[in-house]
This record gives structure tokens, C-alpha cells and sequence, in this order.
């Protein structure tokens, strides 16, 4: 819900349409049966703690991809790789199996390990605060563009000033053109309509 108007100003055409379609569909078009299961299952909880659930796009990067490269990185032939299937049980064991003392361990995998972010968080506030972002001056209407180094180039585009407030409201002008053109729905009467319709402008 958050991103479709971040998606609408930034124009982000095709992000735009794929949030439009699945908020339309998981809010009225569907089912309510098919709403109400996809609501009520739209994230995994890996540890049985209350109020820990991560989202399911995360669930598949982290316990299913990431895993399955880790343990494919010790393997260097192309066939190898090939005949890895998704069964990552399978797969950790014959991991183990090669990784043990009593075997031949010939292509040793390095640890994978997260960066931590926080460096880059602290340099970014620190950067806000000498900038004094959060101190604008009263009579300044416009935001500095910065180069890579940090020196004031020109002005930030308005368009990406308030870009959730305008989003907001592009989306609400735009709704019944995006309606008819994603659903073929007229969003006053409910017609349907099997008429090409030509595509709104990209501003």
C-alpha cells in the first residue's frame, strides 16, 4: 500500500501497474475466500515467536536461495551445478558428508556473513548533520542537489519533494484510467470494456 504512490510519482511504470493490479485484486477483484487466505498468510514465521514474521520474498531469499548458493559455490563443474535440485536437506547433507575430516574436502566453502550496516548508517546521519538537513533555513524554497563528494550542484527536482504526498494523489487523479486500463473496468458503473486503450502518459 505504501509503495504504489512512491511507485506512481517516481514513475515507475511497470512497478506501478504490478502494485495497482495486486492491491485491486487482494482488496475487491478476487474472491473473498482467496482475500481473506492470502491476508491472513502473506508472511512466514520461521521460529514460532508472536510477532516475528518476515515476509514471504524474504523467507524464499534467505531459507531457500541463499542457502542453495552456499552450497553450491564449493562445486566448480558446470554438470555439478546442474544436477543440484531445490531439496536442501538433500543437498546439506551431501555437504556435510564431503566437508567431514574423514573425506576427501577438496573445494571448501568460505563463510558467508552479512555486512553490518551500521557504519554506513552512522556516516549517513553524520553527513545529514553537517549538512544540517534537519535545520533548513527558513527562506530557502528548494532542496541542494550534492555530487558524490558532497559539494551543493543545483536543485533537487520537485517532483522528488513529498514524493509519498504526491504520489497519493496521482494515484487518486489516475485511478479510473488505471482501473480501465489494467482491468478493462469503468470505475463508475462497472462496465466492461474490450475496447484498446491507449496507455497514460509517463509525464
Amino acid at each position: 500500500m505504501v509503495m504504489l504512490p512512491l511507485f506512481s510519482q517516481l514513475q515507475k511504470r511497470n512497478y506501478w501497474t504490478e502494485a495497482f493490479v495486486h492491491l485491486t485484486n487482494i482488496t475487491a477483484a478476487w474472491p473473498l475466500a482467496t482475500r481473506k487466505i492470502l491476508q491472513s498468510n502473506c508472511s512466514v514465521n520461521v521460529k514460532g515467536r508472536k510477532g516475528h514474521n518476515i515476509a514471504l520474498d524474504e523467507w524464499v531469499e534467505t531459507y531457500l536461495v541463499q542457502p542453495l548458493k552456499n552450497y553450491a559455490s564449493g562445486h566448480s563443474s558446470v554438470n555439478i551445478l546442474k544436477l543440484l535440485t531445490v531439496n536442501l536437506e538433500a543437498i546439506g547433507a551431501v555437504r556435510e558428508a564431503f566437508g567431514g575430516h574423514e573425506t576427501f574436502n577438496v573445494h571448501p566453502t568460505t563463510r558467508h556473513t552479512e555486512q553490518d550496516p551500521f557504519p554506513d548508517q552512522l556516516k549517513g546521519m553524520w553527513f545529514c548533520l553537517k549538512q544540517k538537513f534537519f535545520q533548513p533555513s527558513e527562506d530557502q524554497n528548494f532542496i541542494p542537489r550534492l555530487t558524490n563528494q558532497g559539494e551543493e550542484k543545483g536543485k533537487v527536482s520537485m517532483t522528488l519533494v513529498d514524493v509519498y504526498k504526491q504520489g497519493k494523489e496521482k494515484v487518486t487523479q489516475n485511478f479510473g484510467q488505471k482501473l480501465f486500463n489494467t482491468f478493462h473496468v469503468l470505475s463508475d458503473g462497472g462496465t466492461v470494456s474490450d475496447e484498446p486503450v491507449a496507455e497514460e502518459n509517463q509525464d
